[in-house]
């Protein structure tokens, strides 16, 4: 009974140690990205220098598991330029 109870707090404190994020604020490129160990995720919302849209703007999601880009949602202006 008592080496089951401190299985179950040990898998609990390493699960939480894995999956808790580490919000952070790049002030470069306009991204907040959140850091675990097992995974990461940044959000791009990042318009252009005037405001606007224009070659500099981002806009969207990428999610990365283990290293592993698997989800990449971010629409770029220059996706959208008319030529």
């Amino acid at each position: 009974m008592k080496k089951t109870t401190v299985t179950i707090v040990c898998v609990i404190a390493a699960a939480l140690l894995l999956l808790t994020p580490i919000p952070s604020l790049s002030k470069e490129n306009g991204a907040r990205t959140y850091k675990a160990v097992l995974y990461s995720v940044q959000v791009f919302d990042r318009a252009g220098p005037d405001g606007g849209l224009n070659a500099d703007a981002a806009k969207g999601v990428t999610v990365s598991i283990l290293g592993n880009e698997i989800y990449n949602s971010v629409n770029t202006a220059a996706d959208h330029s008319v030529c």
